[in-house]
């Protein structure tokens, strides 16, 4: 489980999904494994010392990440954040 107020899962999507691995993967030593989609495309799971961190998928429009945090009490999360 991951522990109180540290990112749990990294969500990128972007229109570049290859660029984005690419960078990931000099900046901080992602690997990725590739899951096909129902739909067509491909999801990447991103890697960490062979634990699953995030994903990538390719999506026409603005990009965006989303990286929840684990918390036990939404107010002590939202709490922190502000300060």
């Amino acid at each position: 489980m991951t522990p109180h107020g540290h990112f749990n899962w990294n969500e990128f999507v972007t229109r570049d999904p290859e660029r984005a691995k690419a960078f990931y993967q000099e900046t901080i030593g992602w690997t990725y494994q590739a899951k096909k989609l129902a739909g067509g495309g491909i999801y990447w799971i991103a890697m960490m010392d062979n634990v699953p961190v995030g994903g990538i998928f390719h999506a026409e429009g603005p990009g965006y990440e989303m990286s929840p945090m684990a918390g036990c009490r939404i107010s002590q999360s939202t709490m922190s954040i502000s300060e």
